[in-house]
């Protein structure tokens, strides 16, 4: 956001270069305001805190033809998983995500 600001750029322009897409450029810059964070602040208080979890996305055709899904569902989120997917690796992902929701 904080590049945004001092490119003096349209939305659009702006994202295009960055290849992002403009809608959901413009939620987080939203969602921020909302928030009464500031793009600067935002980041230095992820800091250190930031933990990564690995996550393969496949595309649509992939999870078409894969057959059936176990969905875990909270706080509005759903996790979609195969059957057979590392349980430990599930339980880190939703309770990551549960602690972010």
């Amino acid at each position: 956001m904080a590049a945004f600001e001092q490119a003096n750029q349209s939305t659009e322009r702006f994202c295009a270069k960055r290849r992002i897409r403009p809608g959901t450029f413009k939620w987080w810059r939203w969602r921020l305001r909302d928030s009464g964070t500031s793009p600067r602040t935002a980041v230095a208080a992820a800091g250190k805190d930031v933990r990564l979890i690995p996550v393969d996305v496949v595309g649509l055709a992939a999870r078409v033809n894969s057959g059936a899904l176990v969905e875990i569902t909270f706080s509005g989120v759903a996790v979609r998983v195969e059957p057979g997917t590392d349980a430990a690796y599930v339980a880190s992902l939703v309770a990551e995500l549960r602690s972010r929701c």
